[in-house]
C-alpha cells in the first residue's frame, strides 16, 4: 500500500511541475528593451494578460532574464502575425523583480 501511494505522489508531482514549469504562450521584447511573457486567456478576442514565465512562486524567473529598471508595458503585441491586446498584468508578473522601476503602460 505504501508504496502504490509513493508511486502515485510521485507521478502527481512529476505532472504538477510540468504543468506549471511554463506559464507563457509567448514571449516579446518591448520598447525598453525587456522581454516580457505573455499568456493569452481569451483566443477568440486576442486578449493576454502579462505573466511570470514561470508563474507565481519563489522561482517565477528562473531561467530566464528578470526585468529591470523601467518597462515600458505595450497596449498590443503580435504573435503569429495576430495583434494581441494586453489587458491585464497578473500579480506575478513582475515577482522577484527588485531591480525594477514602476511598470508604465504606453498608451500607442
Amino acid at each position: 500500500m505504501k508504496r502504490i501511494v509513493f508511486v502515485l505522489l510521485s507521478v502527481f508531482l512529476m505532472t504538477s511541475t510540468s504543468v506549471f514549469a511554463q506559464r507563457y504562450t509567448f514571449s516579446s521584447v518591448c520598447g525598453t528593451g525587456q522581454t516580457l511573457y505573455y499568456e493569452v486567456y481569451d483566443w477568440d478576442n486576442h486578449f493576454v494578460q502579462l505573466v511570470a514565465p514561470n508563474g507565481w512562486n519563489t522561482d517565477a524567473y528562473t531561467g530566464y532574464t528578470m526585468p529591470t529598471g523601467s518597462v515600458l508595458i505595450p497596449t498590443t503585441v503580435s504573435y503569429n502575425n495576430v495583434s494581441y491586446t494586453v489587458k491585464q498584468i497578473t500579480n506575478d508578473a513582475f515577482w522577484g523583480c527588485i531591480d525594477l522601476a514602476t511598470p508604465i503602460k504606453s498608451r500607442t
